[in-house]
């Protein structure tokens, strides 16, 4: 099959899961501006793969593109049967929304096309942790049914979140697409079901939070959001093309001290040209001894989503993205429905609970870091309703809140049960982080949101603060002076991080309390309360998404989750992509809203002022995209180059004979039989290639990865000494008596095998005196066991 043939086959198959699944999404979210149409693909997605594992894990049906294809019947009937009511409504939509529809389904083909152009000049499933996810998606190719197969630890099923995995696997069995060509054709589709996703979300809160301003303005939002969230990056690599343009002095570079930042050089070109210079944006925050290059004593991992895209890393938080975004469509529904909401009126919607059920408990099957999050977020839409409702936080809201959250994580862990029964967590409690954030680092990488959430914060703490009732808490001297107490406290023992975030969660705290508190006709966006002003729902929700954001930063800076590594690295990690996600989410709603205030702005003091600020923080934002434009270019080798889709291409260029064997082995292979390969580490590509790149078995390959996933390293350190011997024994029974130990049918002999035993004097041509030559292509060898040799 062609390149171009795999991508409009894939194209194709997203827009049937999207089509299945389209009344389902109109049902669930018919309280959203479009009802929930921008969600329709990730809907099908997850719906289709939640009731096909739960199918292969039951031993139903067995992992075929002929299941895909029942299990997608089975959700179409839902949604085009069991929703017919919704199905009137498309009309309605089409000729009310079209423009946004028009939008949505351009923005997700645009940003597909250009993504899979971006991954044909860049397709190379090497370095970082991309084998090990070529693995696990060829694992689930291979696999007759759940869970699936561990192609390093032959024997072994996958200890690890695979949803993603399964649903890249699903369609690559119903395209029909070889694993490592669905690889770089998944990564776009992350993008694209991730930009629409920003989008929606950013259209929603637009036209809710300002009903009257039209369809323009909506869209505007929900581009904005778009690139707050995926192009928007950090400040870092400002320093990286100073650095390239001998524009950063020696002292600055001490100050900011970026690991493994080399020292002032003349680049070639107005970008860096040193290798992967765009990699250390994510490894700014962390404290060095010394100029950078020494020993880490904090060392942290900090992406934000278009570091993920350009690495190419198909990683469980990036497969979770476009569902975080269902998640938080899931909250924005709840909070925008019409009429009363009671804990007991959601219990008997059998639609809201399914979609908390299967959506958000399905994050914890993708990444589980993400479920606890969008629950504390979905219990803040509920929360805002409540306060919305009653006017005040009283003990029956905080007790129908608790139980809400109780109830909704106990439903979403029995719905995935049977992963969690299988599941080993690395979690090993809490610890207290020593090493807090440095200020200069934090405002690298936060600066332009944390700039642009602080004016808007602050405008409209002003406005609450004016306007609210007088006995509110946000209007107490009191309360404002324990807040500056507490950050003065946090500068004093170094944590100037909860400074900074401590007042900032006051404030949008400040702002739930004022727009969630405000009496209303209706709840629903743009109703007119008591006193005539506008309220809608979506300034409190947008500020909560804010207030959540603020909480994941300032907790990083408390505690972390003890782990395999230690240190606080993970936890930084995962819990600042979340962070990432809800402040770009709530400074696309921010943005429009403060360029809408500073339009009504009549003093010319103050609109100086506004005028000043706003440029500084444009500047900002423009400056983080000198990152998107040099790294595409430093990735893509500026575009001069063969593009193909292939992933496991490159191996040709240095190991012709080893890809030409791997070829074999995919394409004559049925099954998983296991296969015997050399073991030497982790993160080195010359271990596990043949396990990684065909899904089948061996018996042990990244060591390190294996014992993070299982918590021990007693299973891989026994398996060592027998690959050994069966490379280097000269005896053959020993070396049958091995295989049949771990039932293993083909021995593979490489470059690598040859580098590891034949350098050490192991005779590796001895295997054809008992075994047979499956496969030979100049110095490689594949040998299979003879019948009967058992």
């Amino acid at each position: 099959m062609s390149d171009i043939v795999s991508v409009v086959a894939w194209w194709v198959a997203l827009q049937v899961f999207g089509l299945a699944a389209l009344p389902v999404a109109l049902r669930v979210f018919r309280n959203l501006p479009d009802r929930g149409f921008f969600l329709a693909r990730p809907v099908g997605l997850i719906l289709t793969g939640f009731i096909y594992w739960h199918a292969g894990t039951f031993g139903i049906l067995r992992n075929t593109w002929e299941s895909v294809v029942a299990i997608l019947i089975i959700v179409a009937a839902i949604g085009w049967l069991g929703c017919r009511s919704q199905i009137r409504h498309l009309g309605d939509l089409l000729r009310e929304r079209r423009a946004w529809l028009v939008t949505t389904e351009a923005l997700f083909t645009v940003a597909f096309l250009v993504w899979v152009a971006i991954r044909a000049f860049d397709p190379d499933i090497t370095a970082t942790e991309k084998p090990m996810e070529l693995l696990f998606l060829n694992g689930v190719l291979r696999s007759p049914f759940f869970p699936p197969i561990d192609p390093w630890l032959s024997g072994f099923s996958i200890s690890y979140y695979f949803f993603g995995y399964l649903i890249a696997g699903m369609l690559a069995s119903l395209t029909a697409t070889p694993a490592q060509v669905a690889f770089n054709l998944m990564l776009p589709s992350l993008f694209a079901l991730s930009a629409t996703g920003a989008f929606g979300i950013g259209l929603a809160l637009a036209h809710g939070g300002s009903p009257r301003r039209g369809s323009r303005f909506a869209i505007a939002g929900g581009l904005i959001t778009v690139a707050t969230t995926l192009l928007v990056t950090n400040l870092e690599p400002v320093l990286e093309v100073l650095n390239a343009n001998r524009l950063l002095s020696p002292d600055i570079q001490r100050y900011f001290a970026i690991k493994d930042m080399p020292n002032a050089y003349q680049s070639a070109r107005f970008f860096p040209s040193d290798n992967w210079w765009w990699f250390r944006a994510t490894r700014v925050i962390g404290t060095t001894v010394g100029d950078g290059r020494a020993p880490a004593a904090d060392y942290t991992i900090n992406e934000f989503p278009f570091f993920s895209f350009i690495l190419g890393d198909m990683h469980p938080h990036v497969l979770a993205l476009p569902f975080l975004f269902l998640a938080i469509g899931i909250a924005l529904n709840l909070a925008r429905a019409p009429g009363t909401i009671t804990l007991a009126s959601l219990r008997r919607d059998p639609w809201f609970v399914g979609s908390v059920g299967i959506a958000i408990g399905g994050l914890g099957f993708l990444n589980t870091w993400d479920m606890p999050t969008m629950l504390f977020v979905l219990a803040g839409a509920f929360a805002i309703r409540q306060l919305r409702e009653r006017g005040v936080f009283d003990i029956r809201s905080i007790r129908e809140i608790a139980l809400g959250f109780v109830g909704a994580t106990a439903l979403c862990i029995a719905l995935y049960l049977p992963f969690y029964l299988t599941f080993r967590s690395q979690a090993a409690g809490l610890g207290v982080v020593i090493t807090k954030t440095q200020f200069h680092h934090f405002l690298l990488f936060w600066g332009p949101t944390f700039a642009l959430l602080v004016v808007y914060l602050l405008t409209g703490l002003y406005e609450a603060r004016r306007d609210g009732p007088p006995n509110a808490w946000y209007q107490s001297r009191i309360t404002w002076l324990l807040v500056t107490i507490l950050a003065a406290v946090a500068v004093i023992v170094q944590a100037p991080v909860v400074a900074a975030t401590v007042p900032l969660i006051a404030a949008a705290l400040a702002i739930v309390t004022w727009h969630g508190a405000r009496a209303v006709a209706a709840p629903s966006s743009g109703a007119e309360s008591a006193d005539g002003n506008n309220s809608p729902i979506e300034s409190p929700l947008a500020a909560f998404i804010a207030l959540t954001g603020f909480l994941l930063v300032l907790g990083c800076e408390i505690v972390f989750i003890r782990d395999f590594f230690g240190n606080r690295m993970n936890t930084v990690f995962k819990l600042y992509y979340q962070a990432w996600v809800l402040l770009a989410i709530a400074s696309g709603f921010a943005i429009p809203q403060l360029i809408a205030r500073a339009r009504e702005v009549r003093r010319p003091l103050t609109r100086a002022t506004v005028s000043a600020v706003g440029a500084v923080i444009v500047i900002a934002y423009a400056a983080t995209l000198l990152y998107p434009i040099g790294a595409v270019l430093d990735k893509t080798r500026d575009f001069g180059h063969a593009a193909t889709l292939d992933g496991i291409a490159f191996w040709g260029r240095s190991r012709p004979d080893e890809l030409a064997a791997i070829r074999w082995l995919r394409r004559t292979v049925v099954g998983a039989p296991v296969i015997v390969e050399a073991t030497g580490g982790s993160y080195r590509q010359e271990f596990g290639r043949v396990a990684s790149m065909t899904g089948l078995p061996t018996l042990l390959g990244w060591d390190y990865h294996e014992q993070q996933w299982r918590g021990t390293f007693e299973e891989a350190g026994a398996r060592k000494p027998d690959i050994d011997l069966i490379y280097r024994s000269n005896e053959s029974r020993q070396v049958l008596q091995i295989l049949a130990k771990y039932n293993a049918t083909y021995v593979f002999v490489g470059q690598t095998e040859r580098d590891v035993y034949g350098r050490q004097g192991a005779d590796l041509e001895r295997f054809g005196q008992f075994m047979d030559v499956a496969f030979r292509s100049g110095a490689v060898t594949v040998y299979r066991v003879r019948e009967g040799a058992r």
